[in-house]
Parts: structure tokens; C-alpha cells; sequence
């Protein structure tokens, strides 16, 4: 499910638009209402996986297909346990990131 952002009502301060909208991935939304197309390049750039997630994501995914070969019910990566949660938002982390032309399919 998707949980969108209220848009940002000055039209011409993208610095503070790029920061509201980071502070509203960074609070788990997944999206950013506009006003006025010009918003939409910047939105857009912030919602975009960046590297880091997009390696992190699909490093989640490889270790979760590991796990499941050896017939273990949970993984951990890092020290950190990988659960349902986690892996579901690695999966759209990657999805995004294919539907955008970051990554190969």
C-alpha cells in the first residue's frame, strides 16, 4: 500500500521541496503530492532508490535465497535479522529501481 506525502505549496523553493520530501521517505511514505509539474524532477529524484539501496536491497534478496536453499527459516545480514517486513521492501526497492532503468531485470 502506498502512503503519499502532502505536496509542498511553494512552487519555486525546490531546495526546501527536495528536503521535505527526503524527511517524507526517510518516515517510510512512498510518494509526494505536487502542485505544479516543475515539483515532479525533483520528487522523483528523491524517491528514486539510490545505489547504496538498491546494493543493500539486492544484497537482502541473495542472502534471503541462500537461506531458503538451505532450508532455514530466517537469515540474519549483518547482524541484523531479515524478516518478512524486510524483505518485501527489498523487493520494491528493487522493483523501483528496474522500472526505472537503474538496474537490469
Amino acid at each position: 500500500m502506498d502512503s503519499i506525502d502532502t505536496p509542498y505549496t511553494d512552487t519555486d523553493d525546490y531546495e526546501r521541496l527536495a528536503t521535505d520530501t527526503a524527511k517524507a521517505k526517510s518516515l517510510g511514505l512512498t510518494g509526494k503530492s505536487a502542485i505544479n509539474p516543475r515539483q515532479l524532477e525533483i520528487i522523483h529524484s528523491v524517491f528514486a532508490p539510490t545505489e547504496a539501496e538498491l546494493k543493500h536491497a539486492l544484497r537482502v534478496l541473495e542472502v534471503m535465497e541462500e537461506a531458503e536453499k538451505e532450508g532455514k527459516g530466517v537469515c540474519s545480514l549483518e547482524g541484523k535479522m531479515i524478516d518478512a517486513p524486510v524483505i518485501q521492501r527489498a523487493r520494491t526497492t528493487v522493483g523501483l529501481g528496474q522500472r526505472l532503468g537503474l538496474i537490469e531485470r
